[in-house]
């Protein structure tokens, strides 16, 4: 399914963009933004390589905000379940279903689902949700919403009748291919998503890079490999599974306590509940409004990584193994499981 438009996603400008506008207007009204500029430059010029820490720099910036209280305010941001905006998503929802644009109207059905408090909002959410997805042809299993989200009996026929006709008009429609990638190159024996003819090199110039020792045809496919870790876009949310991306809204279940999360199974809502979204989850309403997705995405790698291992100190000793023996991600064989610390080692190498 396609994801909406960026004008039609109600994307907020990040507070975080704001806050860089602030600092820079204070710089330069205090003449101190050439200081700062020479500070950081020389931080930088004394690094040893491209591997050197930046926690100088970090710490930096972060008294520069501290001292003149540019601190962004997660409490002000923090979004909490409520009736009333659930009803107020339902209505925005109605609008863009009146007008035909059913992937709009389904994102903000969704919406209006994770903000409900009341299993009646959920009810007549989900209802409104499958009226949509009636009208894309796609089918549901009306037992599904009744049994799991308690939708009241009076209205359960309705679902029963779109169930039906959904598959009396998919019974004979064509099948649609599926586009399953393949690497289009002879594959590493050790590393089978990857092709042969990829290396890993090293330097001081570029860092860690890859380079081919073969021509390679515009358009081949030369690596399928599974993310360390991933994040939707501001975009997509309401539309995909948080955990495992799987475009799949008329099954998606919303977070019991957040506003944002929704997850297309209960195996994947678990996988969340002791994974990252066990930290994100009081912080990411604020995380959205305030940081872009790539900084987003940067706290994702980092929680990912921590929650690999038992402890801080397993965590400081496995990298330190890492720069002591001095391995790579070409030197392991992907061809068997990857133990949660190897598989964060790796993310440490292709990094």
């Amino acid at each position: 399914m396609a994801g909406r438009d960026s004008g039609d996603s109600g994307e907020p400008e990040r507070e975080s963009h704001e806050l860089y506008s602030k600092l820079c207007q204070i710089l330069v009204g205090t003449r101190t933004e050439d200081k700062v500029f020479t500070d950081l430059r020389e931080m930088r010029e004394n690094e040893k390589s491209w591997k050197t820490s930046h926690s100088k720099q970090i710490d930096y910036v972060f008294k520069l905000l501290q001292q003149y209280n540019l601190f962004p305010d997660f409490a002000k941001h923090t979004e909490e379940k409520n009736d009333r905006k659930s009803e107020k998503f339902r209505q925005k929802g109605n609008f863009f279903f009146n007008s035909e644009s059913y992937v709009e109207a389904i994102a903000e059905y969704n919406r209006s689902i994770c903000y409900a408090v009341t299993k009646e909002n959920i009810s007549i959410a989900l209802g409104n949700r499958s009226a949509a997805f009636y009208r894309m042809k796609i089918v549901l299993r009306a037992s599904d919403w009744h049994e799991n989200f308690g939708y009241p009996d009076r209205l359960k026929d309705k679902l029963d009748e779109r169930e039906a006709a959904c598959k009396i008009a998919l019974k004979n429609a064509p099948k649609q291919e599926v586009f399953v990638p393949k690497i289009g190159m002879p594959a590493n024996e050790m590393i089978p998503f990857l092709a042969n003819c990829l290396k890993l090199r090293e330097n001081e110039y570029f860092g860690r890079h890859v380079v081919t020792e073969e021509d390679i045809p515009a358009g081949t496919i030369i690596a399928l490999e599974e993310p360390f870790c991933k994040m939707l876009l501001y975009s997509e949310e309401y539309l995909r599974c948080t955990v495992c991306l799987a475009d799949l809204p008329h099954l998606l279940l919303p977070c019991d306590t957040c506003t944002q999360a929704m997850f297309c199974s209960e195996e994947c809502k678990e996988k969340a509940s002791v994974g990252f979204h066990a930290i994100e989850c009081p912080i990411t309403s604020a995380m959205t409004k305030i940081f872009d997705d790539n900084v987003r995405l940067s706290l994702r790698m980092v929680l990912c990584a921590f929650l690999a291992f038992p402890d801080a100190e397993t965590m400081a000793s496995a990298l330190e193994t890492i720069n002591r023996e001095k391995k790579n991600a070409f030197s392991f064989d992907w061809r068997q499981e990857l133990s949660p610390e190897e598989l964060s080692r790796q993310f440490t190498h292709w990094s």
